[in-house]
């Protein structure tokens, strides 16, 4: 089976193995660099880092800055210990306020830092890309993602989702080494590293875990090997959840590895009222549309915010006596009685959660009505553009055999879509899912454009790849 590296006898695949090496290492910073100053200059242009929305990562990293712990309201007050949220991003927060204050100067190293990481993402897809379909679609699926908007959108909000497309990225790129060269346990513990430290930040992380191992045993049918680098990657994951899972034992009084309110997570997106996501339309979606010209970007993110106030949070719906009767309890109890709203829901109504499934499924391949931004025609455009030219780049590769490339992006982010079907949507659940997309959209240019050089430069002066 063909990866983009060439073959060798037997169940042995020869590949080079440097990680940054000769025009590898100047594309890869060539790549990363044009992806962070895109970002940083979306930061400049919509100066997001001028009064931000903070959600609950600014509550939590108030709270430890104040004395108070890793805090926040659920549901109902007052502010309790929490594992609603992973310590990552509100620790950076709190770190950052620590030493520059609750400004503007704060808000902007965040999002530069952001915009940095975005760039990052740019080179790994790179360096992913080269060593699955070779150097000329590598260059363009990292450049596909520097220029992709959505992309570029994230380093201007105060969300998770730069850093975990970082982790993902990054992770991905180890286990994929690791998975061509199963000898080479380094691998497998710099991604269990990665993915350990993006779990810290998303917890959905956890799920496509067990993939990389079982990637690499559908490749080598060898069950010891597969067992001990999965292992490797296991130990090194667990060692950097290890002081979270620690302190959560003692917060809360029993075991809760990464986080303690699924149950909460899941009623969100299945009940009654719930078409899908954690928000209700309140209002005609027609009157989401982008209202400002299109080149106003500021104008444009602007009204995207305000347009969020719009939209109803879906616990908005709970009860006055159920929320009395949360108020005195732990987060861990209330998780418990959102566990029981949720298999209720499940036990009447079958029928609705299924209906539920397919509406995320839909929202996954289009688009989120609850979310404001996704009405942008930019912010839709670009993304058909992007999934019309992933799917000729993955026909080719399919063409050309390269079936463990399909196989492993197609686990990958097929996990990941696959688990928010189940339980809940929301446009940037899906970003992602799209930095595998970008892989065969630089297949696809790559092929669009060596086609058109043959009728431009002439075949004397044309060097193979």
């Amino acid at each position: 089976m063909e990866m983009g590296c060439p073959a060798a006898s037997g169940d042995k695949i020869i590949c080079r193995m440097a990680f940054l090496r000769g025009k590898s290492s100047r594309m890869f910073l060539l790549i990363t660099m044009a992806g962070f100053l895109l970002r940083l200059a979306a930061v400049i242009v919509l100066k997001s880092y001028e009064d931000p929305l903070l959600y609950e990562h600014g509550v939590i990293a108030r709270n430890l800055l104040d004395g108070n712990g890793f805090s926040v309201v659920i549901l109902t007050p007052p502010p309790r210990p929490t594992s609603q949220q992973t310590p990552l991003y509100p620790g950076l927060i709190a770190a950052l306020w620590m030493v520059f204050g609750e400004g503007r100067l704060s808000m902007f190293l965040l999002q530069t830092l952001q915009a940095a990481l975005g760039g990052l993402v740019c080179g790994f897809l790179y360096l992913l890309a080269e060593d699955m379909l070779g150097r000329t679609p590598g260059i363009w699926a990292g450049s596909v993602a520097a220029f992709y908007p959505p992309f570029i959108y994230t380093a201007t909000h105060v969300q998770v989702v730069s850093l975990v497309l970082f982790f993902l990225a990054a992770a991905s790129f180890c286990f994929w080494r690791g998975i061509s060269s199963p000898r080479d346990w380094k691998w497998w513990a710099g991604g269990g590293i990665l993915l350990g430290l993006g779990i810290l930040t998303d917890p959905i992380l956890m799920a496509v875990a067990p993939v990389f191992p079982g990637l690499l045993l559908l490749q080598t049918r060898d069950i010891k090997r597969s067992f001990q680098n999965g292992a490797i990657a296991a130990a090194t994951v667990l060692l950097i959840l290890s002081p979270w899972t620690i302190r959560n034992r003692i917060v809360h009084g029993r075991f809760v590895l990464v986080k303690c309110t699924f149950w909460y997570t899941f009623w969100q997106g299945n009940n009654e009222k719930s078409i899908g996501t954690d928000k209700l339309l309140t209002g005609d979606p027609e009157s989401y549309r982008i209202s400002v010209p299109i080149w106003d970007l500021k104008g444009t993110n602007e009204f995207i915010l305000r347009q969020r106030d719009r939209t109803m949070p879906v616990e908005n719906t709970l009860s006055e006596d159920f929320l009395k009767k949360l108020a005195p309890m732990s987060e861990i109890e209330k998780n418990e009685e959102m566990k029981k709203l949720a298999l209720a829901f499940l036990r009447d109504h079958p029928d609705q959660y299924v209906h539920l499934c397919l509406n995320r499924l839909k929202f996954f391949l289009w688009t989120d009505p609850t979310n404001p931004k996704a009405y942008h025609p930019l912010y839709r455009g670009s993304y058909l553009l992007l999934v019309l030219l992933a799917a000729p780049g993955l026909i080719m590769v399919c063409l050309k055999h390269n079936w463990r490339a399909i196989v492993f992006c197609a686990a990958v982010a097929g996990t990941i879509a696959v688990v928010h079907i189940l339980i809940i949507y929301a446009v940037r659940f899906r970003l992602p899912c799209e930095m595998f997309y970008t892989i065969f959209a630089g297949a696809t240019v790559g092929a669009v454009l060596s086609f058109i050089s043959r009728f431009i430069i002439p075949e004397a002066r044309r060097t193979p790849e």
